[in-house]
Order: C-alpha cells, then structure tokens, then sequence
C-alpha cells in the first residue's frame, strides 16, 4: 500500500472567533483532504479493505494533533481559547466513500465534519461544475446526504454544479454550505456561483465562504481589497449578514505536477480546455496571490478593510468567523 495519499492535501483558512473576542487572530485552518481514493486490490476477499489508504490517512492526522482536531463546538472553543490552530478534517470529493454509504459513518466516526459532494467533475453523486451537462443530485447523491445528516457532517457544495448543488440543498435536513466561491456576477469564473444558489443556501440556514483565491476575483492577484470589500457588500445584501463569512481557498507549497492532478485526475491525460487556467501548456503555477492576501496571517488586513468599508463590529466578528461558529456548533453538536 502506498504511504503517500494518491493528491495530496490542501487547505483553506477560515477566520474564526479568537480569544478574548478579537477578530484578527485565525484560530481554524481547514484541512482539505483532496482526491483520496481507496485503494483497489486484485486480491480475493481484499474489497472490504479498500477504505484502508484514506483512512489512513485520516487516522495519522488526528494521531499526530489529536488536541487540534475539531469534531464539535468545545473543540472548536478550546482551540480558541488556547490560540491553537485548529484542524477541521475535510473531504473535497467524496470518492474516499468508494460508493459505499457505509463509509459516511466510519469517517465521521474518525473525525471528518465536511465533505464536498463533487470535485470539478461527474462522480457518482452529482455534476462537478466543469460539466456542460449538469443532471443534478443522483438517487445515490440523495442517499449520501441524508447519511451525512444523521452523521452530523457539513455538506459542501464548493465545486458543484448549480443543480447538483440547488438539489443538494432541497434534500438536505441541516444547512449546506460553501466553502469557498463567490458570486458569479462579481467575477465571471465557472466555480464562482449564482444568485439563485446562494440565495437557496442561506434560505437554508447556510453560509457563503468567501474566497481570496486570485483565481475567483474579476482582476486576478491585481484585485484591490477594495474590491473584495464590494464582494462582502454584494454578498451580505444578496443573502444576509448570517450568511457571508470568509473561506479564502488559500493554498501554499504545492508542486506544480499536483495542481495538475487536480484537474486531470485519473480521466485524462491533459487539462481540458474549459478548466484550464492559463491557456495551452499550462505547466501548472497557480495564479499568484493578491498583495493584501498572501496567507493567513493577513486576516487583519480584510478586518481593518470591513470596518473602514463601514461594517459595525457586530457584522465584522459575524463576517471574519463568527457566522461559522454559529453553524458548526448547530451541525457538529456544542
């Protein structure tokens, strides 16, 4: 068996309630677990261990900070509490599940709390949103949510296509979310989203992660705060203060040959052209980061734009982390 997992791992910060109520410490990084597909063998009687390789995986992460992982709203709080990072195990495809619903509870049981249904393209559950056709939630799709449900696991809806992701949302019993995207209207990108889903989410209970990815801004790295600011605005007057907050989406250390795989998988031996980033021969480099965001650590810097922008504190501490607090104690239990 393979020691390495078959993508990779990424992740996007959130910005999250600190301790003593200040809004410019981030106090969560969430761990985006990508492509982490079991482990097929030839061998008989081998099926029931194909689960082993993202298990794995999930099981040397928690191993290795068990204090930092974040399964509920005390951990979430202690993480706070203590200035600890904390590690929120997610799934960006639910391939790790291998079709099999069984697979929902084991991985909530080891400590996942959000699952993205689709990646950028067709699985079983529904259309990613690089699909020309998107045919919406599969019966298997609405079987897999309704476990996540019961599970307590937060279903995103990030890469999704807008049907897939507006069934995804009419199914489910608990609020849906995005991660990380941004309306479509402020930067016509296919990832970023429309009116109509956004509006479904929050009508939901859900929350909008907007995101810093230079690859979702009208203006690429060249976009202004100012500019994200019109982003809040825009968002906050579409669906609510409860249901804007941050999800930046924000990556770093990746080698070129592995933002490749994100978009190849195992289908293709090229990037296709409608999910290609920069053109023919793309060697891979992602779009550099805007001059206000480089990491995490510029959290502050979106803080002192919102205010300046005129949000009061209320909506600010709602915007930079406390609208999430609110859902995954809701979701994940107190």
């Amino acid at each position: 068996m393979s020691s390495t997992p078959e993508r990779g791992l990424s992740g996007t910060s959130i910005g999250l309630r600190a301790r003593r109520g200040t809004l410019n410490r981030v106090v969560c990084f969430v761990l985006l677990v990508l492509f982490l597909r079991p482990v097929r063998s030839t061998l008989p009687g081998a099926g029931e261990q194909s689960f082993a390789h993202p298990a794995e995986w999930v099981v040397r992460i928690v191993r290795r900070a068990p204090r930092s992982v974040v399964k509920n709203g005390s951990d979430l709080q202690r993480a706070a509490d203590n200035g600890m990072v904390g590690v929120l195990l997610s799934f960006q495809n639910t391939s790790a599940f291998d079709d099999d619903i069984r697979f929902v509870r084991l991985y909530s049981e080891l400590g996942v709390r959000v699952v993205q249904l689709t990646y950028n393209t067709q699985n079983s559950v529904g259309a990613g949103c690089y699909e020309a056709n998107d045919s919406g939630l599969t019966e298997y799709g609405a079987l897999l949510v309704r476990e996540m449900n019961d599970c307590g696991m937060l279903i995103d809806v990030s890469h999704c296509g807008d049907k897939t992701a507006l069934d995804a949302v009419a199914v489910s019993r608990t609020p849906v979310v995005i991660t990380h995207a941004n309306l479509r209207k402020f930067a016509d990108k296919t990832r970023n989203k429309s009116d109509d889903v956004c509006r479904a989410i929050a009508d939901n209970g859900g929350i909008i992660g907007l995101a810093t990815y230079s690859n979702l801004l009208p203006r690429g790295g060249d976009t202004s705060i100012e500019e994200f600011c019109d982003l809040v605005e825009a968002t906050v007057d579409l669906v609510g203060i409860d249901h804007v907050g941050l999800g930046t989406d924000y990556y770093d250390g990746m080698p070129p040959e592995m933002v490749i795989g994100w978009t190849t998988g195992r289908w293709s031996r090229t990037v296709p052209a409608h999910m290609d980033l920069a053109g023919a021969g793309w060697n891979g480099e992602l779009p550099p980061h805007t001059d206000w965001f480089k990491s995490p650590r510029d959290m502050p810097n979106v803080t002192r734009a919102l205010q300046l922008r005129g949000f009061d504190d209320k909506s600010v501490a709602a915007i930079m982390g406390g609208n999430w607090v609110r859902l995954m104690n809701d979701v994940f239990g107190a």
